[in-house]
């Protein structure tokens, strides 16, 4: 048995989560989707997995090379998005004359090796595994006659239009020769293009009705049944893991490798959580998935939620049912994140804060970049992506992420590298755009090379801006706190200069999570302050900041101040 898994999917619908983990990777019980699968077809009798991909396909390749898998894997990485068929089309030369195509999105509890026996024996050019559903409008559903032979399919009907309750689950069996008319190199579809063809073609199309469970964990609330249906009747604790005694454990529940429960905490029903994971005393988290590398605070709760890996959940705060926490985020103590809300990745979110909705990584508004209209000839070296989200930023400059990727039919996830890399690579004119407002010496420009300026006004951030890069630094700026922790989430700097007095997330907070981060743990913070600066001091010393000077300095003064400091 050959077996090619589909894992290509950006997995919009699983935000944030997918941000930073492809679908088939994200952890179902406290192992990758992609991992389950596997296992299960190699009790089927597979000798081989092809697993095809796109989205973050380095991610994918790389975590399954970690994996004890018991069949050999290898991936295919699509050079562009070629849809279900297409991408099964571009493998067409490695294809044995019959293999099974799964989706990389479902958990299941499937047969493999029956659902292989039942093509042979119907001598069926397609097979499709179908399962009985209540709600059709997500679903592709057959009519099937009682030999098992699909007479015709519906794809998404509602459930009062549909003429079947038989959805496909995506996992089917197929004879080589089916793919003859497939183009190569073409964007292709299963539901909407071949197998439609194939039916006018009169290929024969047979439906194997599965026993057991199938979940398509492409939604947060399915991607959360999943996890909760893989650990029934399970009350499993790793060896490792530290559960203090008046802890309560109510099944079922999994409670991962080196992970700590606190004294008084109540652990589900229906709870699994991830590997070094530390839970607070007397915390709930009940029918809700917490990844790996989890910090939940004294008292907070979770309800029916998931939490993605490196978060950190403050003391008292209140998860609500249906919300979706990405990585390495923030919440800080006291505060409600409510029903069905989305946040992050890499997003702070203040103490006592209250969070309805989606708070997404901040759009990123890049028109600085427009500035590079003088660069000439350095465009010439920018990529297809790059070159082309630079043009529409060029006319229409305060454009966000997801608008350029609107405007350009580029993928935002492609939009979002490309931006990033235009950020990095200091296209900006400075010379030519700011000229140097003032003379500093070379002898007092002698800061770290990569510098964050963090200032709540435009002129202040522009005037700092020019300053240091007319002296050979690079700069990356932000206008508040938010902003400044995110940054250092994404990049390593060699000093940040902060005003003390930001909106969103004073420079002192900002300070403090940016300590407690592993890119700003030995970083200069360098604050600048309208307040008297004794008082100043003191707070620089409590939250962990190198120092600070007057906000009235002049900016000519500025890098002396700084290296002053540093200096000490």
């Amino acid at each position: 048995m050959q077996a090619i898994i589909l894992a290509g999917g950006m997995g919009t619908r699983l935000r944030p989560l997918t941000y930073t983990l492809p679908k088939p990777m994200l952890p179902v019980a406290g192992r990758p989707a992609l991992a389950h699968l596997v296992e299960a077809l190699a009790e089927a009798g597979c000798r081989e997995v092809i697993i095809t991909t796109n989205y973050l396909a380095e991610i994918v390749e790389n975590q399954l090379t970690r994996l004890s898998l018991p069949i050999p894997v290898r991936c295919v990485k699509e050079h562009k998005p070629l849809g279900t068929a297409g991408c099964v089309r571009n493998l067409y030369d490695e294809l044995e004359e019959r293999f099974l195509i799964i989706q990389g999105d479902a958990v299941a509890d499937i047969n493999y090796g029956a659902f292989w026996d039942f093509h042979a024996q119907s001598q069926a050019d397609v097979s499709i595994a179908v399962m009985r559903v209540a709600d059709t409008h997500e679903f592709g559903v057959c009519d099937v006659d009682s030999s098992g032979r699909i007479r015709r399919f519906q794809e998404k009907p509602r459930p009062e239009e549909a003429f079947s309750d038989l959805a496909s689950s995506g996992i089917y069996v197929l004879e080589k020769k089916m793919f003859e008319r497939v183009p190569d190199g073409v964007p292709f579809d299963f539901a909407r293009q071949l197998f439609p063809d194939l039916m006018e073609r009169h290929a024969k199309f047979f439906a194997w009705r599965m026993n057991g469970f199938w979940l398509d964990i492409g939604k947060s609330e399915t991607y959360l049944q999943g996890n909760l249906k893989l650990i029934e009747g399970q009350s499993r604790v790793a060896p490792d893991a530290t559960v203090a005694p008046d802890a309560v454990l109510v099944p079922p529940y999994s409670i991962g490798s080196n992970s700590k429960i606190g004294a008084g905490a109540r652990i589900g029903p229906g709870a699994v959580i991830g590997a070094r994971c530390v839970v607070g005393e007397n915390a709930s988290i009940e029918k809700s998935v917490v990844h790996d590398d989890v910090s939940i605070g004294p008292k907070a709760r979770l309800e029916e939620c998931v939490i993605a890996s490196k978060s950190r959940v403050g003391r008292e705060s209140h998860i609500e049912t249906g919300a979706v926490i990405g990585e390495s985020c923030d919440v800080g103590a006291s505060a409600i994140v409510s029903n069905g809300t989305r946040l992050g990745p890499h997003t702070p979110l203040a103490p006592g804060a209250f969070l309805e909705g989606v708070l997404e990584p901040r759009s990123q508004k890049l028109s600085a970049i427009v500035r590079v209209l003088e660069a000439g000839a350095r465009l010439e070296a920018l990529l297809p992506d790059e070159r082309e989200a630079y043009a529409v930023l060029a006319e229409g400059e305060e454009l966000s992420a997801r608008q350029i990727a609107e405007t350009t039919a580029l993928p935002l996830y492609r939009v979002l590298a490309a931006l990033h890399a235009l950020e990095r690579a200091e296209l900006l004119a400075v010379s030519s755009v700011h000229p140097p407002l003032y003379s500093v010496p070379r002898a007092q420009s002698s800061l770290p090379r990569r510098l964050l300026v963090v200032n709540p006004t435009e002129v202040g951030r522009e005037t700092l801006r020019a300053t240091f890069v007319a002296n050979g630094h690079s700069v990356r700026t932000a206008s508040d706190g938010i902003e400044a922790v995110e940054a250092v989430r994404d990049e390593r700097f060699d000093a940040i200069l902060m005003n003390a007095d930001l909106p969103s997330l004073s420079g002192w907070d900002a300070t403090r999570l940016i300590r407690g981060m592993a890119n700003g743990r030995t970083v200069a913070v360098v604050m600048f302050s309208s307040r008297p600066l004794p008082e100043e001091q003191k707070r620089a010393q409590e939250v962990g900041a190198t120092g600070v000077f007057a906000q009235t300095v002049l900016p000519e003064m500025v890098l002396p101040q700084v290296m002053e400091l540093l200096e000490r």
